[in-house]
């Protein structure tokens, strides 16, 4: 397992934006030729955590010669610590403007775009970090981390069948809990919400 810094900020994301455009590389599924994509900061909205931003590709295009959708027009980015705070936040319990995610750190699964600046990576709506939740992509050793919690966690909000599959594997004592966790994130969390307008 490699070691990852993982104390990443909203100021520093913030900082790392102010620079004006960065290239990220796109994952994308095995054998697809690798993409990149410029990310040009169009700006802040009413100085929140929202952030107007265009996606570029600037690599090989797919071997059909079609665009991606989400290039046409600009789209507006959350900015988050980590990916996983999208969850923390509730951002996937109410209506909000953001419809792409940019983070220091990705470390679950969502069902956005993810602009991961610790990796300069643009994943897919829907995919994390590691291929699947079985045990040789998935190991023992990292579900017990902070980062395999938030991991395994997200892919069972976001119903991933493999996630399923791990959760049932794994003591009785320990899914419970994690079954607990699930259930409060599941609803809005009390108080205001993140301001995103």
């Amino acid at each position: 397992m490699e070691q990852r810094y993982s104390g990443y900020r909203v100021e520093d994301v913030l900082a790392r934006l102010a620079c004006g455009s960065l290239q990220v590389r796109l994952v994308r599924g095995e054998g697809a030729p690798e993409m990149t994509v410029t990310v040009e900061v169009e700006g802040l909205i009413n100085r929140s955590r929202l952030v107007r931003v265009r996606l570029i590709a600037t690599g090989e295009q797919t071997r059909s010669g079609e665009r991606m959708d989400w290039e046409a027009q600009p789209c507006h980015a959350v900015v988050l610590a980590r990916s996983s705070d999208w969850y923390w936040h509730s951002l996937h319990c109410y209506a909000h403007p953001a419809d792409c995610i940019i983070a220091g750190d990705h470390d679950s699964v969502v069902d956005v775009p993810v602009i991961a600046l610790d990796e300069e990576r643009l994943y897919s709506p829907g995919q994390g970090r590691i291929q699947s939740f079985s045990e040789e992509h998935f190991p023992e050793r990292l579900r017990k981390t902070h980062f395999g919690h938030r991991l395994l966690v997200s892919g069972l909000l976001a119903g991933r069948p493999d996630a399923l599959d791990r959760l049932k594997r794994l003591p009785a004592s320990t899914r419970r809990r994690l079954l607990a966790e699930l259930k409060r994130l599941r609803v809005r969390r009390p108080g205001r919400p993140l301001a995103l307008s």
